[in-house]
């Protein structure tokens, strides 16, 4: 049981640094109303653009309680633009991508 457990802590951390290692250093994008520098987002995908990474200093935004990054400041604006149900939607999906049962389930191996 411990070693299914250290199995999923493993992906789970190999799913971060697979999407951080995408990131690209940058200038400070330029930020849309309401949008708030260097905060963690709980997103790894720019919504907008979902083969982009959010960078560790993301532009974020503010919505239902959660913090949203962005790969740059222009996704904050067409964000804005989405209708609340969009919104929920990609919040929802984030969340149960997140979910530790979402992962596989890893075979145990017999110990030696």
């Amino acid at each position: 049981m411990k070693i299914k457990h250290a199995h999923r802590t493993l992906a789970v951390l190999g799913i971060c640094v697979a999407a951080l290692s995408g990131c690209k250093k940058s200038e400070t994008p330029a930020a849309g109303a309401g949008a708030v520098p260097a905060k963690f987002a709980f997103n790894a995908a720019c919504p907008i653009h979902p083969d982009k990474a959010v960078p560790m200093k993301a532009v974020t935004s503010e919505y239902a309680g959660v913090t949203i990054g962005f790969c740059n400041g222009d996704c904050v604006k067409t964000w804005e633009e989405w209708p609340a149900t969009k919104k929920d939607e990609f919040i929802a999906a984030e969340k149960k991508a997140l979910e530790v049962d979402a992962l596989p389930e890893v075979p145990e191996t017999p110990e030696h």
